[in-house]
């Protein structure tokens, strides 16, 4: 593994992250207790995460978000806040387990420190990936799907009146505020999941316009195609409000084993110690709650074109059986207030709809038109095409 210099060297965005720095601000922290930074760390596409070791051998983690030319400052501060903000939510209101929050800094301006950084407990444990496991016994893979459906269910409770990230005002109370983008311009909070998909809508028109504009050599057709392809998400958004029941349930938003560490209890059993990486959490629609955690989602052109094996898609069909189970095992089945099971939810033909827009949105990938129609039909059997 490279040091931590030499992995900065070819990353110019990581440039202003010295380790002595993070030493100074862990040490400051603990009035001036002693502590070092460990060779190994974590990067992510934006953000490294540092382990940190005190002379009393208390451990913390320290992440670190990148500077990027192309993220406002509006954007980057709106990303590290939400996160803090859920993950404290989430540790007081579920049983979930999340990294206690020592402090942070949304908009940093110290040298070395990055564009801001969070300090946080550090939690033991491993990623466990069943399929990178040869010799997994099979219990082993039961436990971790149903734990990533103990998670679920989780926050499948934890409900809100309007879909966006999550926030803190001064006095530490949690709100449902805006979705920031890159360059800084805020959307939301919405009321409805109408208005958050056709929100999600607007920035894939944005997106093939801006296609178009660059792209002038693009024939007649393809020009054509790109429009159906807007035009059709424009009005499926404006009808995609199913369970749309008032309150909505916070996502993680990356969901996955590469997001969880288990530790083995006295049994001998996998049992989640740590959720990380809420970077993407959010009060959602339903049908975009609904979608299989990360590493189980099928996808949808792919296995049209018959690009999986038989193998890969059994082992995968395996998996969501599992997770199925794990859901229908913790979920509250008392159908309060008219909620819908999280077990009637998932994987539905709605949600199938949603991931069209929410994973299927980029203009240099082929959207297949004929077969985002046989999905819509399938979730409205009236659906007409004028």
């Amino acid at each position: 593994m490279s040091t931590w210099e030499e992995f900065k060297r070819t990353r110019p965005k990581f440039y202003n992250i010295e380790v002595a720095a993070v030493e100074t601000l862990a040490s400051s922290l603990r009035d001036g207790v002693e502590c070092k930074v460990a060779d190994e760390f974590e990067s992510g596409i934006d953000n490294v995460a540092f382990k940190v070791i005190f002379t009393d051998e208390i451990k913390w983690i320290c992440r670190v978000r990148a500077q990027r030319e192309n993220h406002s400052v509006a954007f980057a501060s709106a990303k590290l806040n939400s996160s803090v903000a859920t993950m404290r939510y989430v540790k007081s209101n579920s049983s979930i387990p999340v990294p206690a929050v020592y402090a942070h800094e949304a908009r940093n301006t110290r040298p070395g420190l990055g564009s801001g950084y969070i300090v946080m407990e550090w939690i033991s444990g491993s990623e466990v990936d069943p399929d990178d496991i040869p010799d997994i016994v099979e219990q082993d893979e039961k436990q971790v799907y149903e734990q990533l459906a103990f998670v679920t269910t989780q926050l499948w409770k934890l409900r809100f009146d309007k879909i966006g990230p999550l926030y803190e005002n001064d006095l530490g109370q949690t709100y449902v505020g805006p979705f920031v983008d890159e360059q800084g311009n805020s959307s939301g909070p919405f009321d409805t999941a109408v208005e958050y998909f056709k929100f999600k809508v607007a920035g894939i028109r944005t997106t093939f316009n801006d296609f178009l504009n660059k792209n002038p050599e693009l024939s007649d057709s393809e020009k054509r195609r790109a429009r159906t392809i807007c035009s059709l998400y424009e009005k499926v958004a404006s009808e995609l409000s199913d369970h749309d029941y008032g309150t909505f349930p916070l996502t993680h938003g990356d969901l996955g084993t590469h997001n969880v560490l288990f530790e083995r209890d006295e049994d001998g059993q996998l049992q989640i110690n740590g959720v990380l990486d809420w970077d993407y959490a959010h009060a959602s629609a339903w049908p975009d709650f609904g979608q299989f955690p990360t590493l189980l989602e099928i996808d949808w052109p792919s296995l049209e074109a018959g690009q999986y094996s038989s193998l890969a898609l059994d082992s995968l069909r395996h998996q969501q059986k599992l997770y199925l189970c794990g859901v229908r095992k913790y979920e509250d089945t008392t159908r309060l207030d008219g909620y819908p099971l999280l077990s009637e939810i998932i994987d539905t033909a709605a949600v199938r709809v949603s991931e069209f827009i929410l994973l299927y949105s980029n203009p240099r990938d082929e959207v297949d038109v004929p077969l985002l129609l046989k999905y819509i039909r399938e979730w409205r059997r009236d659906w007409k095409d004028e």
